[in-house]
Formats: structure tokens, C-alpha cells, sequence
């Protein structure tokens, strides 16, 4: 498996796309926060809330690039089943699809942090507080793209084309679910039932609040990240090892 993740990988950071989304991309993004705020005035919390728009639609955007140039391009190219051949169990096809989830949003956060945090030290000269705060919800935003890739790549090793895919990436994204849910406690039984605890965009929403305000982890939000992950995970493996494909 090892290889098989090394060999995906060094595939993916080669491409020419890879690097034009995040460096053109991200540096793009940051000087449009910058110039949509008042230099002179010297507004650090203005800079923050340009940065924390602009960040949440360049994680987004590079999301469906993940989603459609990599993921997708690979759905088509059949490089799993190919892997399969090559005698990769399933298993591990589908640990590796999540894997690089992670690494490759955790490398699209870091790049992120990074840009932000030294955009602002040098332009606004912000405060460690609002660092943490721009931080926190680049954290939020990047685990809400955790959660639409992994949904949408399990539809993906199921055999659903790119449009499902596509919708079920959206409805996370933009947290639809939670909006179903909320007219669902309009009903009188359920008025005082707080779906939104229990659903991604709550959790993650919630993983940002404690660490914007307080600089703690949040122990039960975050291990109810894990068990969503690990759910979905577990759930892909199953259903893969079931699946007949076609060699």
C-alpha cells in the first residue's frame, strides 16, 4: 500500500493543474482580500473578515478541483481497478483514496495558513488572537471539504458518475442537510430537538468556535469528527469489496 500511496502521489503533485490551482490560486485569493480592505486604516478585523470569505471559497473551489481533476479523472482512467490488477487488495485502494484526502486538503490548509497569517503580520501587523482566529476557520472550512470529498468518493468507488457526486459535494458544502433538518424541528414534537449538534456542518462549526474563543479542542465535537470519518471509511470498504467491477 505504501507504494501504491507513494506512486498516487508523486502523480498528482506532478501535474502542472496541481501547482496553478494552489500557487496562482491561493496567492490571487489573498491579494483580492487584501485589496477589498482599507490599508490605510490599518483594520486588522476587516482583513480577517475579507481573508475568512475569501479563504472558505478558495478551499471550495479547490475542492471541486480535487473532486473533478483528480479524483474524478481517476474514476474515468480506472486507476483503482487498474491497481487491483496490479494486486492492491481493495482495501487498500480504498485506504488510499482517503488518505490522500486528508493529505491533499491538509496541504491546501497549510498553504493557506501560512499566505494569510504572513499577509496579515506584514500588511496589518495582526494580533496572535486573530491569527488563531483566521486559522480556526480555515480548519472549519477545510474539514467541511474532508467530509464532501469523502461522501462523494464513496458514490465514486460505488460506480455513480460525477454528477451525484458533484450534488451530495454541494449539499455538504453548503450544509443543506442542516437546512432540512431545521424545518424538520419546526414541527411541534421536535421543536426542541438540536439536529445541528449532530450533523458535519454543526460539529465543525462548533470545532471553530472552541478554538477561536477559547484555544481548546473541543474532546466531543472532534471525536465526533472522527466517528463521522471513520463511519463513512468503514462503510466504502464494505461496500467496495461487494461491488463487481468489470477488468
Amino acid at each position: 500500500m505504501k507504494n501504491y500511496l507513494r506512486a498516487d502521489l508523486y502523480r498528482i503533485v506532478t501535474r502542472p493543474a496541481f501547482w496553478i490551482v494552489h500557487i496562482i490560486g491561493i496567492i490571487a485569493l489573498f491579494i483580492t482580500a487584501v485589496l477589498s480592505t482599507t490599508v490605510e486604516l490599518n483594520n486588522d478585523i476587516e482583513y480577517l473578515s475579507n481573508a475568512s470569505t475569501i479563504i472558505s471559497l478558495g478551499i471550495f473551489f479547490i475542492g471541486i478541483y480535487y473532486l473533478f481533476g483528480i479524483f474524478g479523472n481517476d474514476a474515468r482512467a480506472r486507476t483503482g481497478v487498474m491497481a487491483l490488477g496490479r494486486g492492491v487488495s481493495r482495501r487498500d485502494v480504498v485506504t488510499v483514496h482517503f488518505l490522500e484526502t486528508f493529505m491533499l486538503v491538509g496541504f491546501t490548509w497549510l498553504m493557506l495558513s501560512i499566505t494569510g497569517i504572513i499577509i496579515g503580520k506584514l500588511i496589518f501587523n495582526i494580533s496572535g488572537y486573530y491569527a488563531r482566529l483566521l486559522i480556526s476557520h480555515m480548519i472549519s472550512s477545510s474539514l467541511d471539504t474532508v467530509f464532501s470529498l469523502e461522501f462523494s468518493m464513496l458514490l465514486m468507488l460505488l460506480g455513480f458518475g460525477m454528477i451525484p457526486c458533484f450534488i451530495i459535494f454541494l449539499c455538504i458544502q453548503f450544509d443543506v442537510i442542516s437546512i432540512v433538518f431545521s424545518l424538520i424541528t419546526m414541527l411541534p414534537p421536535l421543536m426542541n430537538f438540536d439536529f445541528d449538534a449532530f450533523l458535519p456542518g454543526g460539529i465543525t462549526s462548533k470545532i471553530s468556535y472552541y478554538l477561536s474563543y477559547t484555544g481548546s479542542i473541543p474532546i466531543i465535537p472532534l471525536f465526533s469528527v472522527l466517528v463521522y470519518m471513520l463511519a463513512v471509511f468503514v462503510l466504502a470498504i464494505i461496500l467496495y469489496k461487494r461491488k463487481e467491477l468489470d477488468f
